[in-house]
């Protein structure tokens, strides 16, 4: 095994310890897919990814580590991440991964009831549904675990933000369509923080535009993290198909001296889950 993924490390040292052990041992590529850091200011989010990915590629020039922030991150974790070598943040653009296969990724997450709104972002112009009545439309937006009200960051500093019911113009769906160009789905591994929107498969809290994203284009495989909880909600399972895609939950669990993983062989879509 050569290709590892993890998720919602949340600057835990324990998980990070799992993780350099894993390194140690042949993983050679390592995907990570969101919450990085723990919650907190930027300046400590800042200061612990320094010291937990310093100590995990101290001595590793030969690793490729591909990573994205998640709704818990500050933006100040994707700058400082980027200034280690072996990390690409995949973003910008397709980059190879594995065979003739590319990996893009995508941080975003529908808005939360939660303050961090860095990488938050409405999941599309229609959703959600908001009443005639304006009068209605906080409780609309609580029944759907929505609070417009947070803090965004620009360096260490945070400033209120507020997003508007009215204007969602900047949503998922359109960021979607944008990375669609960068490479041919059927080609590629997409790396989202958030899960898809699912009620059948017990994942409620994903994005609708990420499902039809996927049900859309038909990507090669899709990494879920975000949800610590939805590989127990669904019994066990981790790995479900949406159309011809293969979608994969890597589950982090609650635990924090746990670290459940993802092993990959890209091209035969070999995925197997592990916990240590």
């Amino acid at each position: 095994m050569d290709i590892a993924v993890v998720s919602d490390l949340h600057g835990l040292r324990p998980r990070f310890e799992k993780v350099k052990k894993l390194l140690d041992e042949g993983i050679k590529k390592l995907l990570v897919a969101g919450d990085i850091a723990p919650l907190g200011y930027p300046e400590a989010q800042k200061a612990n990814v320094k010291k937990n990915f310093a100590y995990l590629l101290q001595g590793k020039d030969d690793v490729v580590v591909y990573a994205i922030p998640g709704n818990d991150d500050w933006e100040i974790v994707e700058k400082t991440l980027q200034e280690f070598p072996q990390i690409t943040i995949p973003t910008d653009r397709a980059h190879p991964l594995a065979d003739s296969f590319s990996i893009v990724g995508y941080p975003y997450v529908p808005v939360t009831p939660f303050n961090v709104k860095d990488y938050e972002k409405w999941d599309s112009l229609e959703y959600p549904d908001l009443p005639g009545d304006p009068e209605e439309w906080e409780k609309a937006l609580i029944n759907s675990q929505i609070n417009c009200d947070g803090l965004k960051s620009k360096g260490l500093e945070l400033y209120d933000f507020r997003f508007d019911p009215q204007d969602r113009t900047e949503n998922i769906t359109q960021d979607l369509a944008r990375i669609r160009q960068f490479s041919d789905p059927v080609m590629t591994v997409y790396l989202f923080h958030c899960t898809p929107y699912l009620e059948r498969e017990k994942l409620p809290i994903g994005s609708r535009a990420i499902t039809e994203f996927i049900k859309t284009n038909n990507p090669w495989i899709t990494i879920h993290g975000h949800s610590h909880s939805a590989v127990d909600r669904m019994k066990g399972r981790f790995v479900f198909d949406i159309g011809d895609t293969k979608s994969v939950l890597v589950g982090a669990g609650n635990d924090p001296n746990v670290l459940n993983f993802l092993t990959l062989d890209i091209k035969k879509r070999i995925i197997e889950r592990h916990r240590i």
